[in-house]
């Protein structure tokens, strides 16, 4: 399939609209991430490793979390099942025996063992102060996975600390601005049926896995300017584009579908305000 990549450009009145639903709606993000299922696996080992042990396992199942054989709640449930009280035999063995990573195991064991070398032991040591400076946390985990600060894998990491953080009991709420969105393929998704990325595709996710692929920056671009308008991170919006893209998938592309799928995982009805942020993140549908 050929494509322009030229007729992709941001909407910017659509980044008005969707910025005004997210502030409108800002404790709605917070309450996803509590009700988000990978939120529930990594409690889940947080209590059985504790906060230390289990947010190292936590950063390095992050940093393998690409390309998956399953949906990602599965896989995180699946992490959570291999988790056990050696931080270094438990990653690997779940990187080497996780349905949800069949593909890329030598590549994806290569970065979880240059992980547990170069930067665990600095982690535990230096944890309560990343606890408080998520910033630095970003900028050295970064560094020693030889990998770039904006790569998918090292923001999805730094999430998932958050939510570690949470998880443990820290009294944490909000994540650094200047870390931009993790671009996976429900994010991408998003960003096309909420049309803050202006394109005439009719096949959404054939254009969401080529977005993610080939316009990974201009998303990031995009969403960090819904994040300037709206004053919600962009790493903290990526629950709600997570959850409501899984919904959008699963319910293939229905509207009424959505909200209902929506619903199950809140386990609420949606309020009106909250209800208005769906609409504009499903707009094209």
């Amino acid at each position: 399939m050929c494509r322009c990549f030229a007729t992709w450009r941001i909407n910017e009145e659509r980044a008005r609209g969707i910025a005004e639903g997210f502030a409108e709606a800002e404790d709605f993000v917070y309450e996803c991430e509590l009700l988000d299922p990978q939120m529930k696996a990594v409690g889940d080992i947080v209590r059985r490793l504790g906060a230390k042990n289990g947010a190292a396992y936590v950063v390095g199942v992050a940093l393998a979390s690409y390309m998956l054989s399953v949906r990602g709640e599965r896989h995180w449930f699946l992490a959570a099942e291999f988790a056990g009280e050696d931080v270094g035999e438990s990653l690997l063995r779940f990187v080497r025996e996780s349905p949800s990573l069949a593909r890329f195991k030598v590549v994806r064991e290569r970065r979880v063992r240059r992980y547990l070398t170069f930067f665990v032991p600095r982690f535990l040591e230096k944890f309560e102060a990343y606890a408080s400076d998520l910033r630095s946390f970003w900028a050295d985990l970064a560094r020693a996975v030889g990998a770039k600060p904006r790569a998918k894998t090292v923001v999805f990491a730094v999430k998932m600390l958050y939510y570690s953080l949470r998880a443990a009991g820290f009294k944490v709420r909000g994540l650094p601005y200047e870390i931009p969105i993790p671009v996976d393929f429900r994010v991408s998704l998003m960003t096309l049926t909420s049309g803050l990325i202006a394109d005439g595709a009719a096949d959404f996710r054939s254009e969401a896995r080529l977005l993610r692929e080939r316009g990974a920056e201009l998303v990031r671009r995009g969403w960090g300017l819904v994040s300037e308008l709206s004053s919600v991170p962009a790493l903290n919006m990526d629950v709600v584009l997570w959850l409501v893209g899984g919904a959008v998938d699963r319910s293939n592309f229905s509207r009424k579908k959505v909200y209902l799928e929506l619903e199950k995982v809140v386990g609420r009805t949606l309020e009106e305000r909250e209800k208005r942020l769906v609409e504009k993140l499903i707009w094209r549908l």
